[in-house]
C-alpha cells in the first residue's frame, strides 16, 4: 500500500491544502510582530487544511522565557526548552480545555535546542552551555538530580548544537551546525565513516575572508552518531550549513532540513534551505564562501528536495501521528521566518527518495521552532526563539477517514525494487567501517552503477580499504566508468607521488564520448588531483588541456567546470570560447559564474574580449538591486579591474557607476544634544507620518550617521541591515523603536562578542568566525575587513555582548519634526 500512497500523495495534498488561501504579507521578518506581542498569536488566526484543527494551549509567562525545543517524556508530558536557561515540563490536561500544570525542571543549561527522551532519561543538547548533557531522576522524586556532561563541544553558537534523534539501532544521532567544532579529543574511529574531506578550492577567492562564516572549515555542519554514555564519538556525514531538525522515517532513513545563506541568492554558490537524506559518509558540499561545492559533482551528494528561502527548525515524520495515512509517511518540516509548517513526500527513488512539499499550517507572526507528535496522535509545536513571545499549540484531525479516498497498492514491484537498491546501499556501507579483500571486490563491482547513491557507497567503501589493494586496479581498470570513479578516489585519498600516473590515465581514457554524468567524474579526478596532489607539471599541462577540451559543452555544468579547469591551467586562446559560455548561459547563476572565474585570467586579452567582458559585468551588475549582490559584484569587478594594465584600466573603471561616499555633514559628537527622546514621545504615530518631509528625512539619515553601517537606495555600507524597503516590513513604531532602543532585540548575526585576554585586554567586535585555536573578530564596526585573530589559549572571558553595535541616542540631536520625517522616509522607501 505504501508505494501508492507516495505516488499520490502529493496530489491529494493539493487538493486538501490548497484550497485555502495563504495570509497576506508573510515575509522574512513577519517573527518581529512577536517580540512586542502580549500573547501567542490567536489560533483562529493560524490556517490549517479542512479536517484540521488549531488549538492554542498556552502562551509563555515572561518568567517563562521563549521556548526553542520541545519532546515528550516516558509519562507522555512535554519538556520545553527555553532559549534562556533552563527546561520546562508541562502535564496536559486530559481534555481539550483545562489547566496546564508547569514545573521547571533544569534552570542552568542555556538554549536547549535539542531534546530526547530514551534510556529513562532526558537528554539535552545544549548550545549555549556546549555541550551534550545526560539528565536522570536517581532519587525517584520525579526530578532531575543528576545532570551529566557527556561530551563538552567547542566552537561558536550560532549555527550550533541542534536537535537529538534516537536512531533505530539504539544510538543517538545529533546535528551540529558550522559553528560547532569537534571536541579536543576527537579521534576518527573506523565507524566515523566521514572522511577525507577539504576545501578543495582551484581557483582563490580572497574576498572569502570577509564573507559570513570566515574561518570555517570542513566538516562544518556535520552528524554524529553515540551512544547512551556519550562515549562513542563518530562523525557519519557533513557538509551542511545548519542542519537544525533531523528524523527517522518509517523505513528508518535519516533526514535533516539545512539552511541556506539567503544573501548568496542569485549567485552560483547559493543553496537553497534543502531536505537532505542522510547516509554513511555523506559529504554534502558546503564550503564558506564562494568555495561551496556544486551538487553535481560526483561526491558530494545532492539536495532530495528544494524548498528555498527560509530559516529551518526541528522536523518530525507523521509515522504516530492519527492523521490520514496520505500524512503518516509526510515529513513536517518547519520554517521559522515565514511562520509555516510544510509537509514533506518522499517518494522512494533507486537508492534514495525524491521529495515535494505543500503548506500545512501558516499564520503570521508564527515562528515555530519545535515539534514533535504527542501520544495522542495529535502534532505538537511551540513558538518562540530570539526572545519572541511563545505559544504552545496542538494540530488534531477532526474529519472523516472513511471519506478520504481508499488506497490501493498499484505499482508494488517499484516500492520492492527500491528497497533492493536500499539493502544494497547498507551492504555497501557495512564496508566504510570494514577492511578486507572482499570489500574491494564487492566496492569494485559497484562503481559504474546507475544509480548515483549507489556510486557514492561503493567510492566511500574503496576509499577506506587499504590503497595498496586497490591503487594498480585503479590505474589499470579497462571499464572506463569503473576507472573513472576508482581514480576520482585515488584523487582523494592517494599519495602525492601517484598523481602523475593517475593524470596520464585520464588522458588515456576515451571518456569524452560519455554520458555528462560520467564526463563530470573525469573532470573531478583533475580538479581533486590538483588540489590535494599538487601543481601540474608544465610537460603534462599541455596533454590535459588538451583533452579536457573534447568534453562536451552540451550541458552547463559541462561548460563550467570545463571553464575552471582551463582558467586554473591558464589555456591560451580559451578567453573567445569563455565569451561565448557568457551569452549563451541559461541562466544568471550560470552567466555569473563565468564572469566571476575570468577575474582571475591576466593575460590573452584582445581590445573587443576585454571590453565585451566589461560590458556583461556591467549588466549583472544590474540584475540585482540586493546589497549582498551588489557586494559581490564590487569584489569582481575590483578583481577584475585589478588584472587590467594601469595605463588602460581608468577607461574600464569609468564604466560602471561609483556609490556616492558617505560622508556626515556635522559629526554627531559636535551636535547638540535637544532631548533624550524615549517612545512615549512619540504617539499617534500614524498621523505625524503624511506630513513628513521626504527630503529633510533623507538629510537626517545622512546626518544621523546611519549611512556610515546600513545601506540606503544603494547608498552607504552593508554593515547592518539595508534600510531600502524596510518600510514594507515593518510599521513605523517598530522602525522607531529599533533606533531608540536598539539593543532591545539583536539578530545573531548582528551580535557582538566581548573577550578579555589573559594581559587584561578587552577586546570586543563582531565575531567574523572561529578555527580550531582563535577567534576572527572585526573590530571595526564600519569596516569588517579589520580583523583581530586572538588565540583562544590567551582568553580569560569570553560572552556575547547584550548591547547592540548601533549606539543609542543617535535621535537625540534632532528636533521631534526630524525625527518624523526620517521615520516618513523609512516608511515609504526611496522616490523614484
Amino acid at each position: 500500500m505504501r508505494f501508492y500512497i507516495y505516488i499520490i500523495f502529493s496530489v491529494l495534498l493539493v487538493f486538501l491544502i490548497g484550497c485555502r488561501s495563504r495570509p497576506e504579507g508573510v515575509d522574512y521578518d513577519q517573527w518581529k510582530e512577536a517580540l512586542k506581542a502580549p500573547r501567542a498569536t490567536s489560533a483562529r488566526n493560524v490556517l490549517a487544511p479542512p479536517g484540521f484543527e488549531v488549538d492554542l494551549i498556552r502562551t509563555a509567562t515572561k518568567e517563562e522565557g521563549s521556548w526553542v525545543s520541545l519532546e515528550f517524556d516516558g509519562k507522555g508530558r512535554l519538556l520545553v526548552g527555553r532559549e534562556g536557561p533552563g527546561i520546562l515540563r508541562m502535564t496536559l490536561p486530559k481534555g481539550r480545555f483545562g489547566r496546564v500544570n508547569i514545573e521547571l525542571v533544569n534552570d542552568h543549561l542555556n538554549e536547549c535546542r535539542g531534546l530526547l527522551w530514551a534510556y529513562d532519561s532526558l537528554y539535552v543538547n545544549a548550545n549555549n552551555s556546549k555541550g551534550f548533557y545526560r539528565l536522570r531522576d536517581t532519587t525517584g522524586d520525579d526530578f532531575f538530580d543528576q545532570v551529566t556532561l557527556l561530551k563538552k563541544t567547542g566552537g561558536a553558537v550560532g549555527h550550533g548544537r541542534n536537535s537529538l534523534a534516537l536512531g533505530p539501532d539504539g544510538f543517538i544521532y545529533i546535528a551540529h551546525g558550522n559553528d560547532v567544532l569537534l571536541p579536543e579529543d576527537f579521534s576518527a574511529s573506523p565507524k566515523s565513516t566521514y572522511r577525507h574531506y577539504e576545501q578543495d578550492r582551484l581557483l582563490a577567492c580572497e574576498w572569502n575572508q570577509v564573507l559570513f562564516n570566515k574561518g570555517v572549515k570542513p566538516p562544518a555542519g556535520h552528524i554524529i552518531r553515540t551512544d547512551r554514555h556519550g562515549n562513542r564519538w563518530e562523525m557519519i556525514a557533513g557538509g551542511f550549513r545548519n542542519p537544525y531538525g533531523l528524523a527517522f522515517n518509517i523505513d528508518n532513513e535519516l533526514f535533516v532540513f539545512d539552511a541556506d545563506m539567503e544573501w548568496d541568492e542569485g549567485t552560483p554558490w547559493y543553496r537553497p534551505t534543502r531536505i537532505n537524506h542522510v547516509v554513511s559518509g555523506g559529504d554534502y558540499g558546503w564550503r564558506q564562501g564562494t568555495d561551496k561545492w556544486p551538487e553535481y559533482f560526483p561526491d558530494s551528494l545532492p539536495s532530495n528536495l528544494n524548498i528555498g528561502l527560509g530559516s529551518p527548525t526541528a522536523i518530525a515524520f507523521g509515522t504516530s501521528s492519527n492523521f490520514p495515512q496520505i500524512y503518516r509517511n509526510s515529513l513536517f518540516i518547519l520554517d521559522w521566518a515565514y511562520g509555516k509548517i510544510f509537509t514533506v513526500s518522499l517518494m522512494p527513488k533507486g537508492a534514495s527518495y525524491s521529495g515535494e512539499f505543500n503548506e500545512f499550517v501558516s499564520g503570521r507572526p508564527l515562528n515555530v521552532t519545535g515539534a514533535d507528535f504527542g501520544p495522542d496522535g495529535s502534532l505538537y509545536f511551540v513558538t518562540g526563539g530570539r526572545r519572541t513571545k511563545s505559544g504552545l499549540y496542538r494540530v488534531r484531525y477532526t474529519g472523516n477517514h472513511t471519506a478520504l479516498p481508499v488506497l490501493e497498492d498499484l505499482n508494488k514491484s517499484n516500492l520492492l525494487e527500491s528497497k533492493r537498491m536500499r539493502e544494497l546501499r547498507f551492504r555497501l556501507e557495512k564496508y566504510h567501517s570494514e577492511q578486507s579483500v572482499e570489500a574491494i571486490g564487492f566496492a569494485w563491482r559497484y562503481l559504474d552503477h546507475d544509480d548515483l547513491w549507489i556510486r557514492h557507497a561503493a567510492r566511500v567503501a574503496l576509499e577506506y580499504q587499504p590503497e595498496s589493494g586497490w591503487s594498480f586496479p585503479a590505474l589499470t581498470e579497462s571499464n572506463v566508468r569503473k576507472a573513472l570513479m576508482a581514480l576520482m578516489a585515488l584523487s582523494r585519498v592517494g599519495e602525492p607521488k601517484i598523481k602523475p600516473q593517475i593524470l596520464a590515465r585520464l588522458n588515456y581514457l576515451d571518456w569524452e564520448s560519455l554520458e555528462p554524468k560520467w564526463q563530470l567524474v573525469a573532470l573531478r579526478a583533475y580538479h581533486l588531483a590538483f588540489t590535494r596532489m599538487g601543481v601540474v607539471r608544465a610537460d603534462d599541462r599541455r596533454l590535459i588541456i588538451n583533452k579536457i577540451a573534447k568534453a562536451s559543452d552540451l550541458s552547463p555544468a559541462l561548460r563550467m567546470e570545463v571553464s575552471r579547469l582551463m582558467i586554473h591551467l591558464n589555456a591560451e586562446g580559451m578567453i573567445p570560447q569563455l565569451l561565448n559560455y557568457v551569452v549563451n548561459a541559461q541562466s544568471q547563476e550560470e552567466r555569473l559564474f563565468y564572469l566571476f572565474h575570468m577575474r582571475h585570467i591576466s593575460d590573452g586579452w584582445s581590445e573587443a574580449h576585454r571590453r565585451a567582458y566589461f560590458s556583461w559585468l556591467k549588466n549583472m551588475n544590474k540584475e540585482q538591486s540586493d546589497i549582498h549582490f551588489q557586494g559581490f559584484m564590487k569584489h569582481i569587478i575590483a578583481d577584475a579591474l585589478a588584472k587590467v594594465p594601469p595605463v588602460d584600466r581608468g577607461e574600464y573603471d569609468a564604466m560602471f557607476d561609483r556609490q556616492i561616499e558617505v560622508s556626515l555633514d556635522k559629526k554627531l559628537v559636535d551636535r547638540v544634544e535637544r532631548k533624550k527622546w524615549t517612545m512615549e514621545s512619540f504617539l499617534n504615530l500614524d498621523k505625524s507620518l503624511p506630513k513628513g518631509d521626504l527630503v529633510n528625512g533623507l538629510r537626517v539619515l545622512k546626518e544621523a550617521a546611519c549611512l556610515a553601517c546600513h545601506t540606503f537606495n544603494g547608498v552607504g555600507q552593508a554593515i547592518g541591515p539595508d534600510l531600502t524597503a524596510i518600510g514594507s516590513r515593518f510599521d513605523a513604531e517598530a522602525i522607531l523603536e529599533s533606533i531608540i532602543e536598539p539593543s532591545r532585540v539583536i539578530a545573531d548575526k548582528y551580535r557582538n562578542i566581548s573577550v578579555t585576554t589573559r594581559k587584561g585586554e578587552l577586546i570586543e567586535g563582531r565575531l567574523l568566525g572561529e578555527r580550531d585555536k582563535s577567534l576572527l573578530i572585526s573590530i571595526n564596526s564600519s569596516n569588517l575587513s579589520h580583523v583581530r585573530e586572538v588565540k583562544l589559549n590567551a582568553l580569560a572571558t569570553r560572552s556575547d555582548s547584550s548591547f547592540s553595535p548601533m549606539p543609542a541616542g543617535l535621535l537625540n540631536s534632532f528636533t521631534r519634526k526630524e525625527v518624523i520625517d526620517l521615520l516618513a522616509l523609512l516608511r515609504s522607501g526611496p522616490q523614484k
